[in-house]
């Protein structure tokens, strides 16, 4: 991933209030990527939503859109949850907490370490036992149908263009549900659809799930959204795996999606020869985290 942005000049940005990921893209270099652009934003803005939840009103949104969540995910009885794009795990831990039916594994990844790091501490707080990890949409280190239920809240929206590469990634990993809970173009009111456009957000999800040949079976504005401007679209996706759930550990190689092995307090890919590092608690599983490390297993 490049790495030669000034990220003292662009933490000064953030912090005059400029849109990052628009910056970066309007830019005159182009040398940065869609999801470095995608990384610098978030990792900059890693507390802010964990801050926002201190005003009780907010606090009270994200209580009745994930006590939504909650109730249409114990209605599908599942083993195991991930929400991709966990961010700060405001949506996941609340969510696992206005369950009856909690699941025995509850994951999450994102992008960013610093919002991972907030993640965990976030969960904590709210007694929730959850595994998050770095990972990347395009590349997501878990297993093949290892995940009964796979949700997202808000998360694909900065991908505009990459809507089916994410689509077939978290259609890999999901054994039961796919959920999306995203701003929709298709389904939103005036106002969402101009915010949509000005943000450069994602577009089109149920026509390139339908183009994947995915089972869709609804498709609809959600019961609630925490911003007006941004409605949220529910879309779920059921696949048909009739497979015992993973009873082993979900995590995967990012490079060629075989199995890891947790070594001195790391992972190891046994076919790629990388070592994937575990930092602070926080298992850092995308391919550019990646250290060529062939003689990892030896004993010296």
């Amino acid at each position: 991933m490049h790495r030669s942005k000034n990220m003292k000049m662009l933490k000064k940005l953030y912090d005059q209030d400029t849109n990052i990921i628009r910056y970066l893209r309007e830019s005159d270099d182009s040398s940065t990527s869609l999801v470095e652009a995608i990384l610098i934003s978030y990792d900059l803005q890693a507390g802010s939503y964990t801050e926002i939840l201190k005003d009780p009103k907010a606090e009270k949104s994200q209580i009745r859109y994930t006590t939504a969540i909650a109730e249409l995910f114990d209605d599908k009885h599942c083993d195991s949850i991930l929400e991709a794009g966990v961010g700060e795990a405001t949506t996941l831990a609340n969510v696992v907490n206005a369950m009856e039916n909690i699941p025995g594994d509850i994951l999450g990844f994102d992008i960013s370490w610093s919002r991972v790091h907030y993640g965990k501490k976030y969960s904590k707080n709210k007694n929730v036992n959850t595994v998050l990890f770095v990972g990347s949409y395009f590349e997501i280190p878990i297993a093949d149908d290892a995940v009964d239920i796979v949700y997202t809240s808000h998360s694909i929206e900065p991908n505009r263009g990459k809507e089916k590469e994410i689509l077939s990634e978290l259609y890999r990993i999901t054994r039961k549900y796919l959920i999306l809970l995203e701003p929709s173009n298709e389904l939103g009111t005036e106002q969402t659809k101009k915010h949509i456009r000005e943000q450069y957000y994602c577009k089109d999800l149920f026509r390139h799930a339908k183009e994947l040949n995915f089972n869709v079976t609804e498709h609809r504005i959600f019961d609630h959204s925490t911003n007006p401007a941004n409605q949220t679209a529910l879309m779920i996706i059921e696949k048909d795996i009739h497979s015992e759930s993973c009873e082993d550990d979900f995590f995967a190689c990012p490079c060629c999606k075989n199995s890891l092995v947790l070594h001195k307090g790391n992972y190891f890919c046994g076919d790629c020869l990388l070592i994937f590092p575990v930092i602070d608690g926080i298992p850092c599983l995308m391919s550019s985290c990646g250290i060529l490390g062939s003689k990892y297993m030896q004993e010296l």
